[in-house]
């Protein structure tokens, strides 16, 4: 079996808290009626953001139009490309070369 690879990107805002709204759920809504597959979770490297990963290569453009529409000052930016089995919360801990088996 393949592993999947993903694209990792973080959802920040100025004005507008992230956390603590149900913002992972909604997204996951969307994900789920849109069938899509997504992680989602709170950034561990910076306070307030949130980080998802959907499969390599998806158009994202559904869940940012999604996300202009609740937030105004919203911004999603790619952090990483095609990453195997990622971890959301921290993205140094996806860099393979930080670990020997």
């Amino acid at each position: 079996m393949a592993l999947i690879h993903w694209d990792m990107y973080t959802i920040s805002s100025h004005a507008s808290a992230l956390t603590g709204v149900m913002l992972r759920g909604r997204i996951r809504k969307l994900c789920l009626l849109e069938e899509v597959n997504i992680i989602i979770d709170n950034s561990g490297d910076v306070p307030g953001e949130v980080t998802f990963a959907v499969e390599h290569g998806m158009d994202i453009s559904f869940i940012h139009e999604y996300l202009k529409s609740i937030i105004d000052d919203v911004a999603v930016t790619l952090l990483a490309t095609s990453i195997p089995n990622p971890i959301v919360t921290k993205a140094q801990v996806n860099l393979e070369d930080r670990y020997e088996l």
